[in-house]
């Protein structure tokens, strides 16, 4: 991955601040990453191995969130709520669900029309 790439301090800010928010141990948390491109080995662990790995550690449900999207897409919807959830079950693990996104939402929406309208404005102000 290219050093300038600013997505693994991204992510792992991203998940410091959800710990803290939902108030649950860090054991109880893990970081991994989806998105795998281009030639270059990519970050690890596996978002797809995560789970199976789990399953080995005793651990039975799995709930996948993946707030680097603000809507579902379909490489999270089959990649992790199709490919990763069979894999975690055949492991033997009993349930793995995918938090959907926020979507379409009226609050989620709001809040995007808000930062896209205060974008707009700097451009103008500059």
């Amino acid at each position: 991955m290219d050093e300038d790439e600013p997505y693994q301090s991204q992510c792992e800010e991203t998940a410091r601040l959800f710990t803290e928010a939902i108030d649950l141990p860090n054991e109880q948390i893990h970081l991994a990453y989806q998105s795998r491109f281009g030639p270059m080995e990519w970050l690890g662990p596996s978002t797809v191995d995560t789970p199976t790995h789990l399953v080995s550690e005793g651990v039975a449900t799995v709930d996948v969130l993946c707030p680097g999207f603000s809507s579902d897409c379909l490489e999270t919807l089959e990649e992790i709520g199709i490919g990763a959830k069979e894999l975690f079950e055949s492991s033997g693990g009993s349930q793995l669900r995918l938090i959907p996104c926020l979507n379409a939402r009226p609050d989620h929406i709001a809040a995007l029309t808000s930062l896209l309208e205060s974008e707009v404005r700097s451009w103008r102000d500059s």
